[in-house]
């Protein structure tokens, strides 16, 4: 059986991750797969030797193909950054260079996000050798981004709370589904503000169109045809093209009496 180079370094890259993580004192669970679009293995966090439930996803690339002077250059298309993106957990890149003896890594789903908000095309994943993998940023960086994503249970209570009896635990329900990145741009905030518009305060009817404003609000911008959340926009498009005379009605009666900023109109996240 043929056993090629390139295997050899792709297993050394991911034992030299395994290392780190488990110098850190943390655990690394290897996925073994035969494509090479989606992740490698799964770290979990542990801090003072606890595990207190927090993942992450890696990928990683491996070999001096990937090095380009003080940098890991990947090129990726569409289908790795769907795939990513809509993972359930966290991901990040981790590139190994054996000749530099060198593991650097940067948040994927960060960057992408920073590439959509800066309007640019995604064709490849650049990391800085000086963004080094190793314990210190799993302490801190991993750490921050797996936290962040744990938060995600709050939002099972934020959206409960839209559908109350409570007029401002409404509104704050749908506040915290608003602002939070992992569901301000969902088709389940979309149908919560559609819900809303027909709300008995006024204030949760000019939040709700506010939403609704900056969930359509991509289908103005052609760079947005590069956007993941899509779909969401026509979604948005379908509910209000669904209103009838009462969501209307109560639609234009918020917007003459409320204020609603460059995010409504898609300029600004």
């Amino acid at each position: 059986m043929k056993w090629p180079r390139s295997r050899i370094v792709d297993n050394e890259g991911v034992l030299r991750v395994q290392q780190v993580v488990n110098a850190h004192g943390s655990i690394f669970r290897e996925i073994h797969q035969e494509n090479d679009i989606g992740i490698d293995g799964i770290i979990e966090i542990v801090k003072d030797q606890k595990s207190e439930g927090l993942l992450v996803a890696v990928q990683i690339k491996s070999g001096e193909s990937y090095t380009r002077k003080n940098q890991f250059v990947v090129n990726v298309n569409q289908e790795h950054l769907d795939y990513w993106q809509n993972f359930i957990l966290p991901v990040v890149m981790v590139c190994y260079s054996p000749n530099n003896n060198l593991l650097g890594w940067t948040s994927i789903n960060r960057y992408i996000e920073d590439s959509l908000r800066e309007r640019l095309p995604i064709r490849s994943i650049a990391i800085p050798f000086q963004n080094v993998f190793d314990e210190n940023a799993i302490s801190k960086s991993l750490y921050g981004i797996a936290l962040e994503r744990k938060d995600e249970r709050i939002l099972f209570r934020s959206a409960d709370l839209t559908l109350g009896e409570n007029p401002n635990d409404r509104r704050q329900g749908l506040l915290v589904l608003e602002s939070h990145p992992a569901s301000r741009s969902t088709r389940l905030l979309v149908e919560l503000a559609s819900r809303m518009v027909l709300d008995e305060d006024i204030n949760n009817v000019q939040l709700a169109v506010r939403v609704l404003g900056a969930s359509i609000a991509p289908t103005k911008w052609a760079w947005s045809y590069n956007n993941p959340n899509w779909d969401v926009a026509f979604y948005a498009q379908r509910c209000c093209f669904k209103s009838d005379g009462r969501h209307i009605r109560r639609m234009m009666g918020a917007i003459d009496d409320g204020f609603f900023g460059r995010r409504s109109l898609g300029e600004a996240w």
